[in-house]
């Protein structure tokens, strides 16, 4: 990734350094940190800082070991840095209650939480507890990609449809959501039904062709279009 750091071979057969390209991008990764503490964002431009002044050839670029030492000892950073511990304290204590309820919880409780956890991503103000918020959904959406996958190698149909209607809530579009919503029908020896939801999974993105040709005969799969 960083060939120009070392020889390029000049018209007369002479190795000359490329010193001006790695100037060059250290000097956009300094205006980049510079950036992020003007901006507020002390935690990523100590993480920018940080992984330049650890990685070979920038480690010996003082400016960025220096950049970062006086980042991680700065008020601003410290203070970010707990808001930070105290959000993913937060998402970890709850998960395990989370995917109790993907298996417990009716349509109804996911509808309010989904709606809740919405609200209070367009209402808060602090960009931590926004992110905070949108990794538990994202966490949401993983959780129901993992149960629906236990549910179809189990053949739980009750389960798959307890997941479903909340996967559906979550990510309406989603070709994975899609291809789960095949299994009920195709369970339920309906090829027409089975054939159209394929089709929509497939429409929207899924690709995987060797799983599908092993979840489902032939005859089926070779109707797609």
């Amino acid at each position: 990734a960083f060939g120009f750091l070392y020889y390029a071979a000049g018209n007369s057969g002479n190795f000359i350094p490329e010193k001006s390209k790695y100037k060059s991008y250290c000097r956009s990764q300094q205006e980049r940190i510079d950036g992020l503490k003007e901006e507020g964002n002390f935690l990523k431009a100590a993480l920018i800082a940080r992984n330049m002044s650890t990685t070979a050839p920038f480690s010996n670029n003082n400016d960025f070991i220096s950049a970062y030492k006086k980042l991680k000892t700065a008020a601003e950073y410290k203070t970010q840095l707990s808001k930070l511990e105290k959000c993913l304290t937060f998402e970890i204590s709850a998960r395990k209650p989370y995917l109790e309820a993907l298996t417990t919880k009716d349509s109804l409780w996911w509808q309010n939480e989904i709606r809740s956890i919405n609200q209070k991503i367009d209402s808060a103000q602090d960009s931590f507890d926004v992110d905070m918020y949108h990794r538990i959904k994202a966490f949401w959406g993983i959780a129901c990609y993992s149960l629906g996958n236990q549910a179809i190698r189990e053949k739980n149909a009750a389960q798959l449809e307890n997941i479903l209607s909340v996967y559906k809530m979550l990510e309406p579009e989603n070709p994975d959501m899609f291809y789960f919503s095949v299994f009920p029908y195709f369970w339920k020896g309906k090829p027409e039904e089975t054939l159209s939801m394929l089709q929509k999974a497939q429409d929207a993105g899924f690709s995987d062709s060797a799983r599908l040709k092993n979840d489902f005969p032939q005859s089926i799969t070779s109707e797609l279009k």
